[in-house]
């Protein structure tokens, strides 16, 4: 069993926010897509506060060498 990446969403009590965290358990840079149940705009909350929109239901983050990304669902 190789776990390369893995992902999950949080939600607040109230369900009013969502984050999706994606760690990256790699010793080098990875291109990572995860799929969600609805085409979303997230919002890196950590770093860049780099905005990334799909309009499918899949999206991808690039992450570096043991990294990880916590992205707000708008």
């Amino acid at each position: 069993d190789d776990h390369k990446a893995y992902a999950f969403l949080r939600t607040s009590r109230d369900g009013c926010q969502r984050a999706l965290v994606v760690l990256n358990f790699q010793p080098s840079a990875q291109q990572i897509e995860v799929t969600l149940d609805e085409p979303v705009r997230l919002h890196e909350v950590l770093s860049t506060g780099q905005l990334i929109a799909s309009t499918r239901r899949q999206v991808e983050v690039r992450l570096p060498a043991y990294g990880y990304g916590i992205y707000e669902i708008t």
